[in-house]
């Protein structure tokens, strides 16, 4: 093996990968083209989608009664119901807060070394235990659930999206 030999296999390898990126510039080229060819019926998609998708927001908010046990659902391929939203933690004087985790062994590891609250760990305390060292939780009322099934036609339409807002940025 020579340097030459190197230099051979290296043009043939930037050539094969200057063929690649074309052939992917065409792909996307003609992706562009077909979007612009149906960007009314995506826009006009997307807005039956907007509309549905608060009118089942209402008939949820309406028959939350339906959703007490179990509180989500999966009716037709959408995840829908009513799930507790994890809430804010409430810390009425931090510095005594963390004085009070502090004299518990298995809640110290929880205070940060600069003297703040790991929040995230405090999350996983029971309710009684935080109203121990004063800490309350906000903000946990329910929220409506709707998902639908991720899946391939989920991702192209994202992209298809993204395409169509990049272009609108760009001006074109």
């Amino acid at each position: 093996m020579t340097l030459d030999d190197i230099s051979r296999l290296c043009r043939s390898y930037a050539d094969a990968r200057e063929r690649l990126s074309e052939l992917v510039d065409d792909v996307r080229a003609e992706q562009r083209r077909a979007v612009r060819a149906r960007l009314r019926s995506i826009r006009g998609s997307v807005a039956a989608v907007s509309s549905t998708r608060a009118a089942l927001e209402a008939a949820l908010i309406e028959g939350k009664h339906l959703f007490d046990l179990p509180r989500t659902r999966a009716l037709e391929g959408v995840e829908v119901g009513w799930r507790k939203q994890p809430g804010k933690l409430l810390v009425a004087d931090e510095g005594r807060t963390i004085a009070r985790m502090e004299q518990r062994a298995e809640l110290a590891p929880m205070v940060v070394v600069r003297k703040s609250l790991d929040k995230a760990a405090l999350r996983k305390v029971d309710v009684r235990t935080l109203a121990a060292i004063g800490v309350a939780i906000s903000d946990t009322e329910d929220a409506v659930v709707i998902k639908a099934a991720s899946g391939d036609l989920d991702k192209l339409v994202a992209a298809l999206l993204d395409d169509v807002r990049e272009r609108a940025r760009d001006g074109r």
